[in-house]
Formats: structure tokens, sequence, C-alpha cells
């Protein structure tokens, strides 16, 4: 005979090895699903496509690069998804992070034209480095949303003007 818990009263009872298990249990925890069932959805309960559209909505800003608008990215697949949430909201995010680096950049450039010109050119010294570096987190950030919603997780990003809510 062996000692074994029962799981109804935490109590330890004697139980002959070769006894029939109790019909009254559930089922092993190891037991295999049928072969026939679903596949269960990712741990975000997000389909592939969903994940694609909002990762396409973060990388798509990257069109900057070519010459485009980097807004025009986003708003097409906000524009294109408007029934699934997850990928709503990350379009709306990557779009109002977008506009935000617009108008930072054009307040920055109508700031920074007088000072290099009244500093003769000096004040680019300083202003070209931190122009570099804040293309540099823009691009970053738009790679970490892309992976982010291509994982399943919403992404937010810093220093963002929220236009749309």
């Amino acid at each position: 005979m062996t000692a074994t818990p029962d799981p109804a009263t935490g109590t330890t009872g004697a139980r002959a090895p070769d006894s029939a298990p109790d019909p009254d249990s559930a089922p092993a925890a190891d037991s295999a699903p049928a072969p026939d069932s679903a596949p269960a959805p990712d741990s975000a309960g997000l389909d592939s496509q969903s994940r694609t559209l909002a990762s396409l909505a973060h990388l798509s800003a990257l069109v900057t690069l070519l010459g485009l608008p980097g807004v025009l990215g986003p708003l097409v697949v906000l524009l294109a998804a408007r029934d699934d949430p997850f990928v709503h909201s990350e379009a709306k995010e990557a779009l109002n992070f977008n506009l935000s680096v617009l108008i930072y950049a054009i307040a920055a450039a109508a700031l920074a034209v007088p000072g290099i010109v009244l500093t003769l050119g000096l004040a680019a010294l300083a202003l070209l480095p931190l122009a570099l570096a804040a293309a540099v987190a823009w691009l970053v950030l738009a790679i970490v949303g892309g992976v982010r919603a291509s994982q399943g997780q919403g992404f937010r990003y810093p220093l963002t003007i929220r236009f749309l809510a």
C-alpha cells in the first residue's frame, strides 16, 4: 500500500497500488487535446494578421527615408483596419507619434535657422549632432514599436502629443 494525498480533503490516505482510479477525479493534466481542435491563439489572443498590420502601422513611417511624409503609412493602416481594435490603437499611436515628430522638426528648424544665421554657422556645430540623435531616436522607436506590435504587445511612444485619442 502507498500513501497518497486525497485532493478533496487534503489528508493522506492509504491506497493499494493496483486499485482503480477514482471515477470522480479529473482527467490527467498531461492528456493531449483532440487533433481536430482549433489552434490556440497566441498569448495576447491576437491572430497573425492583426499583429502584422499593427507592426506595419509602426514600420510604415519609415517611408520618410524615401522622402514621403511619415504620417502617410500609419494613416493608411488606420483607415484600412477600423474594425480591429488592436490594429486601430497601434495605428493611432504611430500616427500621433509621427505627427508629433513632424511638428517638433518644423519647430526645431524654425528656431535653428535664425540661430545659425546669427552665429554665422557656429550654432550648426551644436545643432547638427542633436538633429542626428533625434533622427536615430525616431528610427529606433519606430522599429521597437513594429517589433512590439508583431509580438502582440501595445507600444506607447514617449513625448507624443495625443491628437487622436
